[in-house]
């Protein structure tokens, strides 16, 4: 008896072994092309890569952020449905392996995930996700404010930059005369969250002691960068200040940041206008 169950038990288990896919005979899940920074306005497409073997397909789904945004069941009439979500509007010509969309704003970034399952009687299923950026620049340069009119040796340079209302928020950074300065001269960095467009406004403050070697020629000069998406937006903005008799005084300020530091990438649709002269 014990060995008629021992060979019972050892059939159920092939039995079990053979419903599960092979990579040779089944479901294999091969990932999604999508471009990682996008613009608004930018219609793309998300190509989920897989191979069902000798499988059938179930359903192909679409997710954005965990929520559903498309489906495909055969068996259905029909068999394609669309499910709204804030930021996308996803195209008819939309098919089970290419997902096809507009991007409106801000609210389009997120983790796509593609989720295929196929039919009876194993119903497997596997997905894969990939995180999309709609890059939405800023419409002016680094704004830098605080200060006073003079300044003595020792005194402290309280300055603030501010880049209003981007996507993702931009990453700040000051430089003195060209060189960065020590995380322990940040007086704090912050990034306000806009609900209702979904845009960021960042901030860096500055609280830096002014010093004689900080003024070679009489003149020092304080900028603020700025980029976004590992550079894909960058610019800065300057701002110059001299010593003399009675201390520290304003100098020269450049009034729409430094064109030798703006560039873009093509897709994104900004142009930055700048004026006056590069500090």
């Amino acid at each position: 008896m014990r060995e008629e169950r021992v060979q019972q038990t050892v059939r159920n288990l092939l039995y079990i072994l053979c419903l599960i896919p092979t990579g040779s005979g089944g479901l294999e899940m091969l990932g999604i092309n999508s471009p990682k920074f996008a613009s608004s306005g930018e219609t793309v497409e998300l190509v989920c890569k897989y191979d069902v073997g000798r499988d059938a397909i179930y359903s192909v789904k679409w997710y954005k952020d965990g929520s559903e945004i498309w489906r495909y069941i055969p068996s259905d009439n029909p068999s394609f449905k669309y499910f709204p979500s804030p930021g996308i509007n996803i195209l008819d010509i939309s098919r089970p392996h290419k997902l096809v969309l507009i991007l409106e704003g801000p609210k389009g970034s997120g983790e796509y995930k593609c989720e295929i399952s196929v039919e009876a009687p194993t119903f497997y299923t596997q997905n894969s996700s990939s995180n999309l950026t709609v890059v939405v620049p800023p419409t002016s340069a680094p704004e830098i404010t605080g200060g006073q009119e003079y300044y003595a040796l020792g005194d402290i340079l309280e300055l603030n930059c501010t880049v209003h209302r981007s996507k993702p928020a931009a990453n700040l950074r000051w430089k003195v005369n060209g060189n960065l300065v020590d995380s322990s001269q940040i007086e704090f960095s912050k990034s306000i969250m806009h609900d209702t467009s979904g845009l960021e406004t960042s901030i860096l403050g500055l609280r830096y002691a002014t010093r004689r070697e900080d003024f070679p020629g009489g003149v020092a000069r304080v900028r603020c960068e700025a980029e976004i998406a590992g550079g894909v937006w960058a610019t800065s903005q300057s701002q110059a200040f001299s010593g003399g008799p009675g201390g520290l005084s304003t100098f020269s300020s450049a009034p729409a940041g430094d064109v030798n530091s703006s560039f873009w990438v093509p897709f994104l649709p900004w142009t930055l206008s700048v004026l006056g002269q590069s500090c």
